[in-house]
């Protein structure tokens, strides 16, 4: 399997880390994904982001995804086994 690198996600900018992803519980709107990879610098292994999915209504009616990153940030976290 080929190992993520943080490079590969700036070359992809659109790519909003689909691996893990969980449903914050006080906001059903809120999501937080989580990526890992293998060249982060210090003791951080992953890159953790949290988006706000919505949307909205244009001039025609037409509902439009309204998602956006409230914030990201590095995270070591601890491989389950």
């Amino acid at each position: 399997m080929k190992k993520k690198t943080a490079q590969s996600l700036v070359s992809k900018p659109s790519t909003v880390l689909p691996r893990l992803r969980f449903l914050l519980p006080f906001n059903p709107r809120k999501y937080r994904y989580a990526q890992y990879f293998d060249d982060l610098p210090g003791d951080v292994n992953a890159i953790v982001v949290i988006v706000l999915c919505g949307v909205t209504c244009d001039d025609r009616g037409h509902t439009r995804p309204n998602n956006y990153v409230v914030t990201a940030f590095f995270k070591h976290i601890r491989p389950k086994r």
